[in-house]
């Protein structure tokens, strides 16, 4: 084994660690993924906090089982997931998009939530912020005719981008 160096910034925490010892570069590399997961999951979005008993009771039962799962395992990308996905179907646009944007934050490449969130942020009158998701997610899908949709009635939506004659 030879002597290495490892140096990680977190920037989180704003911690620099460097220590020189022997030790393989396998174990440096362990060192730094641990490192830049620990930062990751620092600089995650939060989940919603939800009244659930200020939900009336349909809405509760279809919140409770999915925001109990996102709670018990707010790293899994598919159980925020469908925490956001119930969230929105039950109009809750404003917890859905937070819900949307923690599951980017843990599955950066996946299509779904930046589209999703993009509806989301259409609902809530965000429009440019929506055109800026669907516009991601085309970027993922480009062949996705429903985001090319969305994109377009985000992008008419916008004050000043299009607006139709005034004889209509």
């Amino acid at each position: 084994m030879s002597n290495a160096e490892c140096r990680v910034t977190i920037p989180a925490f704003r911690l620099l660690s460097a220590f020189r010892m022997p030790h393989s570069a396998s174990v440096c590399a362990v060192f730094v993924v641990a490192a830049q997961t620990i930062a990751a999951q620092t600089s995650l979005p939060p989940l919603p906090r939800l009244a659930l008993d200020a939900f009336p009771p349909q809405a509760r039962d279809a919140l409770s089982r999915p925001y109990a799962q996102a709670g018990a395992h707010p790293d899994d990308a598919d159980a925020v997931g469908a925490l956001a996905r119930t969230l929105h179907a039950w109009d809750q646009w404003s917890a859905a998009h937070e819900t949307y944007l923690r599951a980017q934050a843990l599955a950066p490449r996946a299509f779904e939530w930046l589209y999703l969130d993009g509806v989301a942020l259409q609902r809530l009158a965000r429009h440019a912020d929506a055109a800026a998701r669907f516009d991601e997610a085309l970027r993922r899908t480009p062949d996705y005719l429903p985001a090319r949709v969305k994109l377009a009635e985000a992008l008419v939506a916008q004050p000043g981008v299009l607006r139709p004659p005034e004889d209509l």
